[in-house]
C-alpha cells in the first residue's frame, strides 16, 4: 500500500464528459449552480434580483425581443400569434397603436417565426411567413397612406413622423412611351416639340452590355424615369413592419414605406430577390437595412433604409442596393446573418459564408460572399457575436453542439472549433437562444427542452493559448421557463415565466456583487429588498412580496441596518402564508431591509481520483481509495460535503460546515441544514474531510443551499494505491 497526495491546483474549468483519466485536474463530473474564475476556482452563482413582474400571460412559445435604446429606454416586446405587445422594466404594458390592424402578425409559431432588429426608435418586424408581392401596375402613382412610416439617415437619433409628405415621392402619372434614342443629344436634336410626360428610351443603340435608361420631359428637361406599365411598387403588408417609439411612452405598429422604382425597367433595375419568396432575417450593417431571402442577401441603399432599387441606370453608385447570392455550387436556403468582422457571416443549414468587399467601401461591385466553413448549423438559434469570434449551435440528437468561429489575426485562416467537444451530451434539447456577454467573457444558452437551465460556457484566453474553457448550468426552480434574456450593462436580464406570474428579473456578471450597503452577497433568487411591518398583538413582522412565494423555497434574510444579526437567516420554522405575497414571522425585524427570495442549490461534484506515475499518466492497474480530500476555501461562510462511498447511495455522508467555526464544528448533520441562524462569519482556510471509499466509484460533492458564500479555489485529495501485481 502506498499513500499518493494528489494536487488539484486549480478549480476553474467546468464539466467535462471525458474519461476521468484524460480530464484536466481543474475539470468537475457536475456543475450546477456555479460561476467559475480562473483568480477564485468555483463558486456559487450570483442570484437572479427581482426587477418587475408582467401583469400579463406570455405564451412559452412567445417571441422575445429587448429593445434597448438606452440606459433610460429599455422595453421588452412580445410577439404572439395575431398579437403584440410593449413592456417596460417595471413590468408595465405601454400603449401600442394598430393603425393598419394586426394581419401581419399571424404566424403560429412566433418563437421561431418572427426575426426582430431595431435601429433607433425604428424596430423591423419580420414575419417568416409571409411572401413578399407586388402593387398593381399604377399603384407607384397613388401616395401610400399616411400611417405608414418612413425612415432614412437624418430620422436616426431625431425627429420620426408618419406624415405623407415624409415618405417616398411617388412617380409621376400620366407619362407616355414614344421610342428610342441613340443618345440624350439626339433626342434633343430629333424631339424639337415634347409634350409633358412624353418617355424615351435612350443609348439603347450603344451595344455591348448598355441596354440603355430612360427619361421624362417634365417642366422644360428630361429627367431619368421608369418605363411606364410596369408594378414597381412593393406591397408594404407583404413586407416586414415597423414599432415606432413615439417618444410619448407609447408606441405605434405598422407597415413601412417602402420606396417603389423610379428609373428604369425589370432588367435594369430588377425587383430585390425577396419578391415573390419569404424574408428569413434581418439586421442593420454599414448603415444599410439587410435582408435574407431564400439564397440572396439583399442590402437597402446607403442610409436609404427603404429603398432597394438603384437610383440611376447610368452610373454604378458605390452607395446603391446590393443584392447577392453567395459563392457555392449547393443549394445554400440561408436563415441568418450577423454582422462580424468587418463584415457579415451568413449563414444555412449547412454552410457558413462570409460577405465582405474587397474595398474599404462595400459597394455592390466590391462585395462578395464565399464559403467561410461547412458545418451543420441550427434553424432555431441565431447565431452570436463575441468579441473576435463568433457562436453558432447545431443538433445532434437530443443534444447540441457549440460552434466557434475564429479569424485569425493575419485575417487568412478561418475555422471553427467545437467548444462542446468535452461534454458531448451536455447542452440538452436544441438552442433557442444564444446570449453573449463579451466584456465577462461567457456566453449563456437557453434551449426548448430544458427551460428552467441556463447554461453557462465561461471562457479565458491567455495570449493565443485558451486557459479557461468552463462549462456547466444554472437552474431556476422546476416550475420556471426562461423565455428569453439579454445582457445589458453588468447584468444578465432574464424574462422568466412561472405558474402564478411572468417576472423579470436579473443576475449581476460583475465579480464580487453585493446588495446596496450589504459587505457581502444575499443567495437568494427572486431576491428583492423589503421592509417587514411589526404587528405588536400577533409579536410577528408581515412582509409583503412583490410576487406570489414558493413556501417550500422563500427565505429571509437581515440586511445591514441589523447591526448585530446583518445576513441572518430568520427563522424558517417560524413563517406562515396568509396570502400568495405575504410572509409572517415570530418576533419584530421591522429594524431595517429584510432580502426576501427562493433559496437554491449549489452543486460541485470531483472527478473520479486516480494516482498517476512519474510522467503524469494514470495508472490502472491495481486498486486506489479515496483517504480524504482538503478544500482551500475563501471569503466563504458555508458549504456542505457529500460523499457517495460507493456511488450507488448505499452510504452517504453528509456533512455541514459553518467554516466561520470551524474550531467549534463536532460532527456530521443530516436533514436540513441551510437554516443558520447567527450573523455568517467569513473566513478563508482549509478543511480536511475523509472518504475511505474506492476510487472508481466513490463520488464527492460540494454543496451550499444556503443563503451565504463559498468560493473553492482548489484541493488536495490523498490516495491509498494497492499494487495487485505484487503478490507472493
Amino acid at each position: 500500500m502506498t499513500l499518493f497526495v494528489k494536487q488539484l491546483p486549480s478549480l476553474f474549468n467546468g464539466v467535462s464528459q471525458q474519461p476521468a483519466t484524460l480530464r484536466l485536474p481543474s475539470q468537475c463530473e457536475e456543475a450546477i449552480n456555479c460561476s467559475f474564475s480562473v483568480l477564485d476556482g468555483f463558486s456559487k452563482r450570483p442570484p437572479t434580483e427581482h426587477v418587475a413582474v408582467i401583469d400579463s400571460d406570455i405564451p412559452d412559445d412567445a417571441k422575445i425581443h429587448i429593445l434597448n435604446r438606452d440606459v433610460l429606454n429599455r422595453f421588452t416586446v412580445v410577439i404572439t400569434d395575431g398579437d403584440l405587445k410593449v413592456f417596460d422594466m417595471t413590468g408595465a404594458e405601454k400603449f401600442v397603436s394598430f393603425p393598419s390592424g394586426k394581419a401581419y402578425l399571424a404566424n403560429e409559431t412566433p418563437r421561431n417565426g418572427f426575426a426582430c432588429v431595431s435601429v433607433a426608435d425604428y424596430t423591423f418586424i419580420v414575419n417568416k411567413s409571409k411572401t413578399v408581392a407586388m402593387k398593381e401596375v399604377g399603384d407607384d402613382l397613388i401616395a401610400q397612406p399616411a400611417t405608414y412610416w418612413w425612415l432614412n439617415r437624418s430620422a436616426i437619433g431625431g425627429e420620426s413622423g408618419i406624415a405623407a409628405q415624409r415618405q417616398y415621392t411617388t412617380n409621376p402619372a400620366g407619362s407616355t412611351f414614344r421610342g428610342n434614342s441613340t443618345s440624350l443629344d439626339q433626342l434633343a436634336k430629333d424631339v424639337t416639340n415634347p409634350h409633358e410626360g412624353d418617355v424615351w428610351k435612350v443609348g439603347s443603340g450603344q451595344g455591348g452590355k448598355f441596354t440603355g435608361y430612360y427619361v421624362r420631359y417634365t417642366g422644360g428637361a428630361f429627367q431619368e424615369t421608369v418605363l411606364p406599365g410596369l408594378r414597381n411598387l412593393i406591397d408594404a403588408t407583404t413586407m416586414p413592419h415597423a414599432l415606432v417609439n413615439m417618444g410619448d411612452d407609447t408606441f405605434s405598429f405598422g407597415p413601412f414605406s417602402w420606396a417603389p422604382r423610379h428609373v428604369g425597367d425589370e432588367d435594369s433595375n430588377k425587383n430585390p430577390t425577396f419578391v415573390g419568396r419569404k424574408i428569413n432575417d434581418v439586421f442593420f450593417n454599414k448603415n444599410r437595412l439587410s435582408f435574407v431571402s431564400d439564397e440572396n442577401v439583399i442590402e437597402s441603399n446607403t442610409g436609404d433604409f427603404g429603398n432597394f432599387y438603384r437610383l440611376t441606370i447610368t452610373d454604378i453608385l458605390a452607395d446603391q442596393v446590393i443584392d447577392i447570392s453567395p459563392s457555392t455550387n449547393k443549394v445554400s436556403v440561408l436563415n441568418f446573418a450577423v454582422p462580424f468582422s468587418g463584415g457579415v457571416m451568413l449563414f444555412s443549414d449547412q454552410t457558413q459564408f462570409y460577405l465582405g468587399s474587397s474595398d474599404k467601401i462595400t459597394s455592390s461591385v466590391s462585395v462578395s460572399a464565399d464559403v467561410a466553413t461547412e458545418y451543420t448549423c441550427s434553424t432555431e438559434a441565431k447565431p452570436a457575436a463575441l468579441g473576435t469570434d463568433l457562436y453558432f449551435a447545431s443538433e445532434a440528437g437530443q443534444y447540441s453542439v457549440v460552434w466557434e468561429y475564429f479569424v485569425s489575426p493575419d485575417n487568412v485562416s478561418k475555422d471553427a472549433s467545437d467548444v462542446t467537444k468535452h461534454v458531448p451530451s451536455y447542452v440538452l434539447g436544441p438552442v433557442t437562444r444564444m446570449i453573449p456577454s463579451s466584456n465577462y467573457d461567457s456566453l449563456f444558452l437557453l434551449t426548448g427542452t430544458a427551460r428552467n437551465r441556463i447554461y453557462n460556457y465561461k471562457f479565458y484566453w491567455q495570449g493565443d493559448t485558451k486557459a479557461q474553457s468552463a462549462w456547466g448550468y444554472w437552474s431556476l426552480d422546476d416550475a420556471a421557463v426562461t423565455l428569453d434574456g439579454e445582457v445589458m450593462d453588468k447584468y444578465l436580464y432574464l424574462l422568466v415565466k412561472r405558474p402564478t406570474d411572468v417576472s423579470i428579473e436579473r443576475i449581476s456578471l460583475q465579480p464580487n456583487s453585493t446588495p446596496d450597503g450589504s459587505p457581502f452577497e444575499v443567495f437568494l433568487d427572486r431576491r428583492a429588498a423589503i421592509q417587514g411591518t411589526y404587528l405588536p398583538g400577533e409579536d410577528k413582522t408581515e412582509f409583503v412580496f412583490p410576487y406570489a412565494v414558493d413556501h417550500s423555497l422563500v427565505r429571509l434574510v437581515h440586511g445591514h441596518e441589523f447591526t448585530d444579526s446583518e445576513g441572518a437567516l430568520i427563522d424558517v420554522g417560524s413563517y406562515t402564508f396568509p396570502e400568495a405575497r405575504v410572509v409572517k414571522v415570530t418576533g419584530d425585524h421591522s429594524a431595517g431591509i429584510v432580502y426576501g427570495g427562493h433559496s437554491y442549490t449549489m452543486k460541485y461534484t470531483f472527478s473520479e481520483q486516480f494516482v498517476t506515475d512519474s510522467q503524469g499518466t494514470a495508472i490502472n492497474t491495481g486498486r486506489t481509495q479515496v483517504r480524504s480530500f482538503t478544500l482551500y476555501y475563501v471569503k466563504s461562510a458555508f458549504f456542505r460535503t457529500v460523499i457517495d462511498s460507493y456511488g450507488d447511495g448505499s452510504n452517504v455522508d453528509d456533512v455541514a460546515v459553518d467554516v466561520g467555526r470551524l474550531a467549534d464544528f463536532t460532527g456530521k448533520v443530516t436533514g436540513q441544514t441551510n437554516v443558520i441562524i447567527g450573523k455568517p462569519v467569513f473566513s478563508s482556510g482549509a478543511y480536511t474531510f475523509q472518504v475511505y471509499g474506492p476510487a472508481d466509484t466513490a463520488k464527492v460533492s460540494i454543496i451550499n443551499d444556503s443563503h451565504v458564500q463559498s468560493t473553492i479555489q482548489k484541493a488536495e485529495v490523498e490516495l491509498f494505491y494497492f499494487n495487485r501485481a505484487k503478490v507472493r
